[in-house]
């Protein structure tokens, strides 16, 4: 029998964590998520009509792009714990976990883009970018290479170096 205190190490690429960034990362401006599917549709009548169905709305996506970027602040924190007794899986997995980040900031973009009418969404989804920009500076600045980020996210204050990468 295993340990209960034991954390399980599991590679980053078979989570859900994974797919759901890549979603994210898929969409274009105009795009709208169905957060119940994780499916992306194009804007078209059947389009309102489903979400319209499914119950989904813009409210649901912000929600839906909290909780990935929470769940990435704590898969960070467990990589770090783990990374004594794994570290090549972790590396490997961090690095992964940052390329689809970037790919999930873009877009972010494009959904504040497509909510451009409603300040609430667009600003909301607007700090999640600052925060992967935060995410993504500090992976850079503790494995020595240079961003290339023409966003400042020094005002994202709530994360700590720390607590975001191990």
């Amino acid at each position: 029998m295993t340990d209960p205190n034991t954390i399980k190490f599991t590679h980053y690429n078979d989570s859900e964590l994974s797919i759901r960034l890549k979603t994210v990362a898929g969409m274009k401006h105009g795009d709208k998520l169905s957060v119940c599917t994780l499916h992306v549709q194009e804007s078209t009548w059947y389009t309102s009509f489903t979400r319209t169905l499914h119950r989904d709305n813009r409210s649901d996506t912000v929600k839906f792009l909290d909780d990935c970027l929470q769940e990435v602040t704590r898969t960070l924190k467990t990589y770090r714990s783990l990374r004594r007794t794994h570290k090549h899986r972790v590396d490997r997995s961090r690095e992964n976990l940052r390329k689809d980040l970037m790919g999930c900031k873009k877009g972010m973009e494009n959904i504040a883009k497509t909510y451009s009418d409603d300040s609430r969404v667009k600003n909301s989804i607007q700090n999640y970018v600052e925060k992967i920009d935060t995410i993504i500076e500090e992976y850079y600045r503790r494995h020595g290479t240079t961003t290339g980020s023409s966003n400042s996210a020094s005002s994202v204050v709530s994360l700590q170096a720390d607590d975001v990468l191990p």
